[in-house]
């Protein structure tokens, strides 16, 4: 595909609820002030803990921040660092604030940010100016959920338990989405966070939502024009060396 392209979301709010497809889950720690219906501990089991994932996901990946700044002026991002590279159709707008993993200097003496998020990209760091870098926030990892892949609509939902999740306040769960990436983080009394930093195939960022149901999370991935041969979206992420059951239709 040409640039990348991302959306940044935060979810509403719904209390509704719809069948799908689970699996097991293991203990997951309670998020708000309200007591999991199963009382103090939600324990069930899961068939294999699958946190080791994340660490090998993230291994020599350039997308760590470490820097931040604040747009001062609208300005578009780029798929490389320079004026000529092609625009992703991602604009970051004044006031936004972005974190950075790397700044590169050109010949010409401008400086261009590579941004660390899911979407990716480069800005002029012309346009931005340099503030302190928050202290990371630290996430439990979410290693177990549900996903449905629907070829006629040309979606894939994808399920997280999450108990007490819909009582958090407004603005607790935001989903970053990117062509091939999406990045779940819920903030609450313990934060959780998904990060598939290479998914399957490729979604449609813009047309990606994130729902917010009593006790659960669910994501709705608009899926693109498929880069993998006879994609079937039979995981979650691309990883060909990941367990089978992780992100398996479940079932």
């Amino acid at each position: 595909s040409g640039g990348i392209r991302g959306r940044t979301t935060t979810c509403w709010h719904a209390h509704s609820t719809s069948k799908h497809r689970t699996v097991a889950h293991k203990k997951i720690p309670k998020l708000g002030p309200r007591p999991c219906w199963r009382g103090s501990s939600c324990s069930t089991s899961s068939k294999k803990d699958m946190s080791g994932l994340y660490t090998r996901w993230t291994e020599g990946r350039p997308d760590v921040a470490k820097y931040a700044y604040v747009v001062r002026s609208k300005t578009d991002v780029r798929t490389g660092p320079g004026p000529d590279a092609a625009p992703t159709g991602r604009v970051l707008e004044a006031d936004q604030r972005i974190e950075v993993s790397e700044r590169r200097t050109l010949e010409d003496a401008r400086t261009f940010l590579k941004l660390a998020d899911a979407a990716g990209g480069w800005a002029d760091a012309a346009a931005a100016e340099e503030v302190a870098l928050p202290k990371p926030v630290a996430y439990e990892p979410i290693t177990t959920f549900a996903f449905d892949w629907d070829d006629r609509k040309g979606r894939v939902t994808v399920y997280l338990t999450l108990p007490g999740v819909h009582e958090l306040p407004e603005g607790s769960v935001q989903a970053d989405f990117g062509e091939r990436s999406l990045d779940l983080r819920v903030h609450g009394g313990v934060n959780q966070r998904l990060l598939v930093p290479e998914l399957y195939d490729v979604i449609v960022p813009a047309r990606c939502r994130c729902r917010v149901k009593k006790d659960r999370v669910v994501l709705l991935l608009k899926t693109g024009p498929p880069v993998v041969p006879f994609s079937a979206w039979q995981k979650l992420s691309s990883g060909a060396a990941d367990p089978v059951e992780w992100g398996a239709n479940p079932g």
